[in-house]
């Protein structure tokens, strides 16, 4: 199964002050460090993808070939393309101990999941629901319902829109990279960022397979590239990225697309008879081996990059009982 330039059917600019949530043309996004009330990742945006329909939902498991998710710059010439990864010890105070100059102009784009609080889930924040039970007067850190999160084994979110002040690294599932362009320049708008998502994470893939189950997939982007002026944000001309809406007033060509190879399946049923047995061990030998796949299933079972023993123990062990996690 796939989706190719599949438009994004939800997004949401989420900042504390957008008084016109779900329906915006134009969403920004941009970091507030160390301002208190404020989250450091200030500025998110949400974008949603309801699956259900154009993929088999509730899988025991799915084989996720590549996930690609496009968004397109609204504004020209105003913030530095940055590819490359930035540690959070670049965003300390310069007098910290444990400060490291950035070695490059910008902050990357980054895409992230999307944990939820006060008692929302993806099934039921909307486009149109409050950023917080609270009102935005005075501002307050932590208490947005949907925020950027990286997640543990079990599938559990923390939060990082506090991560400068709190003091940890996180790794994003993708950074936003534009074809042609070289770190340092500006982009112009209309030009599409993409995202790669990194499949070899088993983390990402439960996240984004919990989401297929569901029909419900959902991620934000952000950046930690200060609102303006100083270290922190302040006044001066603003330098962050801002991304066309699906409500923007161009078309829909600008609106936010998903790319996916998927295929949805019984955990491991390599031969796609229905049944994960020894037919599917048997099946997986021949294709390491070099015979033929006829199912197009990938072999490469714990992702490692190769097609090889080591896959085959690892559905020897599953087989047995023991986990599935590569």
């Amino acid at each position: 199964m796939s989706l190719q330039n599949a438009q994004v059917v939800f997004d949401r600019w989420m900042y504390g002050f957008n008084s016109t949530p779900g329906v915006e043309a134009t969403a920004s996004s941009f970091g507030a460090i160390n301002q208190a009330g404020f989250d450091d990742r200030d500025a998110q945006v949400l974008l949603g993808w309801n699956t259900s329909g154009l993929i088999t939902g509730g899988a025991p498991h799915y084989d996720i070939r590549s996930m690609r998710v496009t968004i397109y710059t609204s504004v020209s010439d105003r913030f530095f393309y940055d590819p490359t990864p930035d540690s959070v010890v670049s965003l300390y105070d310069t007098a910290d101990p444990a400060y490291v100059a950035d070695a490059d102009p910008g902050r990357p784009v980054e895409l992230y999941g999307v944990g939820y609080r006060n008692g929302m889930s993806a099934s039921t924040f909307g486009e149109t629901t409050a950023f917080a039970p609270l009102p935005p007067f005075p501002p307050q850190e932590g208490v947005r319902s949907a925020f950027a999160a990286v997640f543990d084994a079990a599938g559990n979110a923390t939060d990082i829109s506090r991560q400068v002040r709190q003091r940890f690294e996180s790794t994003p599932m993708a950074i936003g990279r534009i074809a042609g362009m070289v770190g340092g320049e500006r982009p112009a708008a209309g030009t599409a960022m993409t995202f790669d998502v990194d499949l070899s994470d088993a983390v990402t893939r439960d996240y984004i397979a919990r989401g297929l189950r569901d029909g419900k997939v959902r991620f934000m982007v952000t950046t930690l590239e200060p609102a303006s002026g100083g270290p922190g944000g302040g006044t001066g001309t603003p330098s962050y990225p801002a991304f066309y809406m699906r409500e923007n007033l161009i078309g829909p060509a600008y609106a936010a697309t998903l790319d996916i190879e998927v295929t949805a399946m019984a955990e491991y049923d390599m031969n796609q008879d229905g049944n994960m047995d020894q037919d599917d061990l048997s099946y997986l030998v021949n294709v390491v081996g070099g015979g033929d796949n006829p199912t197009g299933l990938d072999p490469d079972l714990n992702f490692d990059g190769n097609i090889d023993q080591d896959d085959y123990a690892l559905l020897v062990n599953v087989l047995a009982g023991g986990s599935s996690c590569p």
